[in-house]
């Protein structure tokens, strides 16, 4: 299917209300999650179908000819108010910056 087009570094959708990344004729796939409940991650042939209460959550894509490889960077970004940051001591306890 994408071989007869050049440079597709990637196919980019959603939502399904899971997120799901996969390569598929060797193309990079990344399914966006909902940005409400997501569905429970169920891979039996005839499972019940239920949701879950996860967090909300937008990606974020970036790309560039400068990024390694195929030049494109996905960013989950979950919907909300988290705890943190908290910050990273090194093995001395001294900040990492």
């Amino acid at each position: 299917m994408f071989r007869q087009y050049r440079g597709i570094v990637g196919v980019l959708c959603g939502h399904l209300h899971r997120p799901l990344h996969c390569v598929w004729h060797g193309v990079p796939v990344n399914v966006a999650p909902s940005i409400a409940h997501q569905v429970v991650a169920d891979f039996r042939e005839h499972g019940p179908a239920a949701f879950n209460m996860e967090p909300p959550a937008i990606q974020l894509h970036f790309w560039s000819p400068d990024l390694p490889e195929q030049g494109l960077l996905t960013h989950t970004s979950y919907v909300g108010d988290f705890a943190g940051p908290y910050p990273f001591f090194d093995a001395t306890g001294a900040l990492i910056s």
